[in-house]
């Protein structure tokens, strides 16, 4: 049993909610959780948006968008309340809830989470309504304050605005679909690629370990190597 009550303060300055190009958004929250378990809950977000460039009609904004995260939670929080990482608007590049310290091969979550975004967008058509997204995601979740793992992923995307998704927002929670590609370190010296689709907030993605491939290449050219000069 628990029970917690929430208090947050919240400022926006956006020009558009579905694809905003100026102004900001702001918010701090502190909640205090009773029960089983006893603990507070910290977060702060922030995101600023920039218009580099437009055409004389004011329409194709180019827009450099940069958004921090900041979350600390009690020593006493439990496993499903702790902070993770992942996914849309989180660690593009990775699975959902796949950024967190491991015990035993399961991300148990941790007490910190610092994630950071920068992203450039390019409209490509007159309307605006289809996006070259350009991105850099990076962040941390770790045990407790410390920073041991920090995470970079760096990748492009193209994003659809689709206007009747706008109507059924309060459903999809956006009315835009997300087509990325991020590239992620997987392992040490081991790179991966991996392909997301996010419609609202429904997110399907793939990984693809060309690193793994790629290795497993050189161990064939090596083994391939050794027969030629037996051979020879």
């Amino acid at each position: 049993f628990l029970l917690g009550s929430r208090f947050a303060l919240n400022y926006d300055s956006r020009d558009s909610y579905l694809r905003p190009t100026e102004g900001m958004t702001a918010e701090a929250g502190y909640e205090q959780v009773f029960g089983d378990y006893t603990f507070p809950l910290f977060t702060a977000e922030g995101a600023k948006y920039w218009t580099t460039y437009q055409r004389p009609d004011g329409s194709g904004r180019q827009v450099l968008a940069a958004r921090t995260q900041v979350g600390f939670a009690g020593s006493d929080t439990p496993v499903f309340e702790r902070f993770y990482a992942g996914g849309f608007r989180s660690l593009r590049g990775y699975s959902f809830r796949g950024v967190g310290p491991f015990d035993q091969g399961l991300n148990v979550g941790g007490e910190f989470l610092w994630l950071n975004s920068l992203e450039y967008q390019i409209p490509v058509r007159a309307n605006d309504n289809l996006l070259f997204v350009a991105f850099v995601d990076s962040g941390t979740v770790e045990r407790e304050l410390e920073i041991t793992d920090y995470r970079v992923a760096a990748g492009v995307g193209v994003r659809f605005i689709v206007p009747m998704l706008d109507i059924a927002k309060v459903f999809l929670a956006t009315g835009a679909m997300t087509l990325s590609l991020a590239l992620v370190p997987m392992a040490p010296g081991m790179t991966g690629l991996v392909l997301a689709i996010l419609i609202g907030m429904i997110v399907y993605s793939a990984a693809i370990s060309i690193a793994y491939q790629s290795e497993a290449r050189g161990i064939l050219e090596r083994r391939l190597g050794r027969r030629a000069r037996t051979s020879a």
